[in-house]
């Protein structure tokens, strides 16, 4: 009997470690959970926006527009135009100018605060974790809206992918609700959503998939 304990606890912190899913075992040091408080969500906005590692399918160009300090000069380079166009007399060119960069930041701030409202909103969302070595490498975000739910966003580090994380989420944020569920799917990943019973479909308006409970 003594012999056997080493092995039962063995067994014990090995479950505690890895997790199935859809057959698939999550590496040890990986940890999937529901974001507890908003020091979690930070990290989680940090991870989508300002420490985003490049991805073929990215545009350079789009993340550094979409990044927070770069909005935060544009915020500024507006006030200094506003400021020379009351103080200085100036030519028609100069407001239509001031005009076109007033809607390039309204249009990249809004949607820097509608990404926020999303990721902060915890009444009627739902935010899954996945950690490695207590780091956020990823991330899932469920939104709830009356009769049904949406799969708002699902993201994983490129360097941790292929090791059933993205699995792990989509399982996780999709138990224990019996909402139909929809997402809007690029071609390239429909197949992974297939998984877990979403079909295509056309039901809702602006989602391509949908999983019917």
């Amino acid at each position: 009997m003594a012999k056997l304990l080493p092995i039962i606890k063995f067994i014990a912190v090995l479950n505690d470690n890895y997790v199935m899913s859809h057959g698939l075992i999550l590496p040890a040091n990986y940890t999937i959970r529901p974001a507890r408080n908003r020091t979690d969500r930070w990290a989680v906005y940090r991870l989508l926006v300002l420490e985003r590692e490049k991805e073929p399918s990215r545009s350079k160009l789009v993340t550094v527009v979409l990044n927070p300090y770069t909005l935060t000069l544009l915020a500024l380079l507006v006030l200094i135009l506003l400021l020379i166009g009351f103080v200085f007399p100036l030519h028609d060119w100069f407001y239509i100018l001031l005009i076109s960069v007033l809607i390039v930041f309204v249009s990249f701030g809004f949607s820097q605060l509608s990404f926020l409202y999303n990721l902060f909103l915890e009444n009627e969302r739902r935010l899954v974790i996945a950690l490695h070595r207590e780091q956020i490498i990823g991330s899932a975000l469920m939104a709830f809206r009356g009769n049904y739910s949406v799969l708002l966003g699902l993201y994983v580090a490129p360097s941790h992918r292929r090791r059933a994380v993205g699995n792990h989420l989509v399982q996780y944020i999709l138990q224990r609700d019996a909402l139909p569920t929809y997402l809007n799917a690029p071609p390239d990943l429909r197949s992974f959503y297939a998984r877990f019973g979403f079909v295509e479909t056309n039901i809702r308006r602006g989602y391509n998939m949908s999983k019917l409970q």
